[in-house]
């Protein structure tokens, strides 16, 4: 009996070696080659173990225990856990995988979990999660290992950080989880009932079909969504529209604040009073909610992509204050995290010069803070300098500050946005792929009254925050709180409430009671909070709506360019509508485009129509997103378009902009034959891009 015994541990302990050693592989992997030829090179070694070598045992059972100290904080070896040799019975089964996981992984939030753990740990969460973690905790990859441990109809109740629900670690973490089962009882936010300052999300899941009942923060429901609240619209989750009006987080000036200086600085009026100043306003997103706007402490200048030969013929002060002020702190060593930086170290590390100049061809734009208490926005000048910490929006319709001011607009953002990692999790970082380019306009305009009412609210906010020394957030506590009833607070009170009346009507929702009143709801810590606004249910509807809208915008999207010129070949004339580049709640012919003729469509009249709708100067990837182009149809179009005088070219390079000249005919644009539509040229009745 005992040399049974023997003999089993033996055998155990010779499998424990090479599970070792293949974890150690992946800790010590300097890559993925490096892995696929350490793991190459452990086949042939373990078969050798399994043979009986004794001396090749214990030379893997060294390199096993070199590789797991390998980029071990504290320098010991690692002891990992081998799941199927500690319960061979639950993986030898005929459905292999444990009944039911209980537990509480742990909760490091990303750059804790990689500085404490090394960077073997995330390679080990690479493979669990079969693609690159992203910015995610490191409970969002126990939650998929447990996934993987259940058998089929196997269970498990984890807890997990709030934001498991919330941006890449809602895609690589339960909308994967899900697709192997059902969630059948979730909490997004629970407060933790210990002594801890802490809110929770509890996650109980099936693999495979649940039947039984389903229970969301403590209500019934049909089903749970991956976002741990009732699934609406079959799980849609919304997609960026092709069409959606232009968005970007301002510039990135990284290592740079040598640039920034305020009107206390030496070289400030210098700078001011030089001809045509390329000083500007310096905006964070901490201006916006501190103070609207109405304040401005900081001033950097406006040097773009500009080289510092031109900065230095056309503005010799400012070229003095960067050679004398800037360029001994952006030393090699300063910039080496920005590759090529050093070599343009008078410019911010993205400049954003492209979008900037489409962006000021209007004197005003939507900025929102990126990481606001209330998601909520301001009309700003273009002219001035925001950092990446504001998100600006170009005012691409008439009515774009009203629809962005709405309530559905900010319901939008705050649900398609990721919640602060805090505990008190009250404030948002506003995601533009997300949230912002997904939200489907309506068709239709937003009534005048309605739009005025949004620039009315814009006065009274500037005109509070000036004689408050305040800002946006203050502005918004107040309109929540009944106990303020200042005359400028109720008044914002009535304007926000005429905004949602007209956007409402725009999007044709006159079954909804868009009524505005106080309203108590239960915040993240099951405590009461008051706010102003729409009632939950109601909000709850709306958002349902524009899910399927934005469903059904995408569904319905083919490149409008392309399409209409398909449709003009068939029917003989061109159709657009409210929301661009998309057929969707009007008439419209019934296209015969497919995906060859679709191609087949002259390239330089897709631009063409495209710059004919804008009626402003261009840039390159928008014009290529609205129209779907290769970069080779593009170079060849605009190439021919150019020389043949049809479109001027403003800039160089990243910075060049593309405007049709005014007259150009179908001819021109290498359109044969005789002209389509009721204008002169084929994009005459064209309708594209806001």
């Amino acid at each position: 009996m005992a040399a049974l015994d023997r003999e089993a541990r033996s055998q155990l302990e010779i499998a424990d070696c090479v599970a070792d050693a293949l974890i150690g592989s992946v800790y010590a992997a300097e890559g993925a080659t490096d892995l696929e030829t350490r793991l190459s090179a452990l086949a042939i070694e373990a078969d050798h173990v399994v043979q009986g070598g004794s001396g090749s045992r214990s030379a893997l059972e060294a390199q096993a225990l070199t590789d797991l100290a390998n980029d071990s904080l504290d320098g010991l070896c690692r002891r990992p856990f081998h799941w199927p040799l500690e319960f061979p019975e639950v993986f030898l089964r005929d459905t292999g995988g444990f009944d039911a996981f209980v537990g509480n992984p742990p909760f490091l939030g990303n750059r804790l979990w990689r500085s404490t753990n090394g960077q073997g740990l995330g390679r080990i969460v690479n493979m669990v999660l079969r693609v690159p973690p992203g910015k995610i905790d490191l409970c969002v990859a126990f939650h998929r290992r447990a996934t993987t441990l259940l058998r089929d109809g196997g269970t498990y109740g984890l807890l997990a950080t709030t934001n498991i629900a919330e941006g890449s670690a809602l895609s690589v973490g339960l909308a994967k989880i899900v697709e192997l089962g059902e969630i059948y009882s979730a909490c997004k936010g629970m407060k933790w009932p210990g002594a801890a300052s802490a809110v929770v999300a509890i996650v109980c899941f099936r693999k495979g079909p649940w039947i039984g009942p389903r229970n969301c923060e403590g209500h019934p429901c049909e089903k749970i969504g991956p976002r741990l609240e009732p699934e609406i619209t079959d799980g849609w989750e919304p997609k960026a529209l092709p069409c959606s009006i232009a968005a970007f987080e301002g510039v990135n000036n990284s290592k740079g604040m040598s640039f920034v200086i305020t009107p206390e600085h030496p070289w400030f009026d210098r700078l001011k009073e030089e001809e045509n100043s390329l000083l500007r306003p310096y905006i964070t997103g901490d201006d916006i909610t501190s103070s609207a706007l109405t304040k401005v402490n900081r001033w950097a200048l406006d040097i773009g992509e500009r080289s510092l030969d031109e900065i230095s013929a056309g503005w010799p002060t400012a070229h003095q204050f960067l050679l004398e002020v800037v360029k001994p702190t952006r030393t090699v060593e300063a910039l080496k995290p920005y590759k090529g930086l050093h070599e343009r170290w008078w410019q911010f590390w993205n400049h954003r010069a492209e979008q900037l100049v489409c962006l000021r061809e209007k004197e005003r734009f939507i900025a929102f803070p990126k990481a606001p208490k209330y998601p909520i926005c301001i009309l700003a000048p273009t002219l001035w300098i925001y950092t990446n910490k504001v998100v600006l929006i170009e005012a691409g319709r008439s009515d774009q500050y009203a629809i962005c001011l709405s309530s559905v607009f900010r319901q939008w953002v705050r649900r398609f946005s990721v919640k602060s990692l805090g505990g008190d999790n009250n404030t948002l970082g506003l995601s533009i792929s997300k949230a912002i380019v997904t939200f489907p306009y309506p068709e239709a305009d937003v009534q005048l009254s309605s739009i005025e009412a949004a620039f009315g609210f814009q006065e009274v906010l500037t005109a509070w925050s000036s004689d408050n020394d305040a800002g946006m957030t203050d502005a918004m506590n107040a309109v929540h709180s009944p106990e303020s009833i200042n005359e400028d607070i109720k008044l914002m009170r009535d304007l926000l409430a005429q905004v949602d009346a007209g956007v409402g009507q725009a999007y044709g929702w006159s079954d909804l009671d868009l009524s505005h009143d106080f309203r108590v709801e239960e915040n993240n810590e099951g405590g009461e909070v008051m706010r102003y606004g729409l009632e939950a249910k109601v909000e709850r509807e709306a958002l349902h709506r524009l899910i399927r809208l934005n469903r059904a915008q995408c569904e319905g999207f083919v490149p409008v360019a392309a399409a209409q010129v398909v449709s003009a070949a068939n029917s003989g004339n061109y159709y657009s509508n409210g929301q661009t580049c998309l057929a969707l709640g009007s008439p419209a012919p019934q296209p015969t485009a497919t995906p060859s003729n679709i191609r087949a469509a002259d390239p330089a009249v897709l631009v063409g129509t495209f710059l004919r709708s804008r009626g402003g100067f261009c840039g390159k990837k928008e014009i290529i997103s609205a129209t779907q182009l290769s970069d080779g149809q593009w170079n060849a179009a605009i190439k021919q378009l150019v020389a043949d005088g049809g479109v001027v070219r403003q800039g160089e390079k990243r910075a060049a902009r593309y405007k049709l000249v005014s007259g150009s005919d179908s001819n021109l644009m290498g359109l044969p034959g005789p002209s389509i539509g009721s204008g002169a040229c084929p994009w005459e009745d064209a309708h594209i891009g806001g």
